[in-house]
């Protein structure tokens, strides 16, 4: 069964997104970030058959979403960065913040990122 490539976001001038990664589920969703319809990009799920989103996983009024970090092997969000003034961390998964936070605390300079 052979199906044509076709787009399923398209991006004009002046907005910004992409695809991230495919989730583990055969490839029926995937992570983008996107600016469509608003000031700053965010982090969705969508349905990439239908460019739908699914969820919207994380959004700043006042900057754009920053790194992201996701599980190896099970492809799910673990924590984003973004910025605004100054680098800020929001945790989805609690080990990692832990691990961060000891990490930071034992750094050798002080307020190392």
């Amino acid at each position: 069964n052979e199906t044509e490539w076709r787009d399923v976001f398209h991006f004009p001038y002046g907005e910004e997104g992409g695809l991230l990664s495919f989730c583990p589920d055969n490839g029926e969703t995937g992570y983008i970030t996107s600016s469509l319809g608003r000031e700053t990009t965010a982090l969705l799920k969508v349905d990439l058959e239908t460019g739908e989103t699914i969820e919207e996983i994380f959004s700043n009024d006042k900057c754009n979403v920053g790194g992201v970090t996701l599980d190896k092997d099970t492809k799910e969000v673990r924590a984003i960065t973004y910025n605004y003034a100054r680098t800020e961390r929001v945790f989805f998964d609690k080990e990692l913040e832990k691990d961060y936070e000891f990490l930071k605390a034992n750094a050798p300079i002080p307020d190392a990122e």
